[in-house]
């Protein structure tokens, strides 16, 4: 897809903000119908999610055992 290609809908979606859309309305109600439909979920964000949770408890640990400073 090339800019010219994209004009048309950057011209479109300027227009439309400019009216007071809030396109953020139209993003929840897909992201509700998705869960809805039980198609929000996947395996991929599970694992992903489970990593993020894993690697922040891991940091959590090495901080608190970490030596601590005394002040002098």
């Amino acid at each position: 897809m090339t800019r010219d290609d994209e004009q048309p809908l950057a011209d479109e979606l300027l227009a439309a903000l400019r009216a007071g859309a809030d396109f953020r309305e139209r993003k929840v109600r897909k992201l509700r119908a998705a869960i809805r439909a039980s198609a929000y979920e996947n395996h991929l964000k599970l694992d992903i999610a489970c990593d993020r949770l894993i690697s922040e408890l891991l940091e959590m640990e090495r901080t608190a055992e970490a030596p601590r400073k005394r002040g002098g």
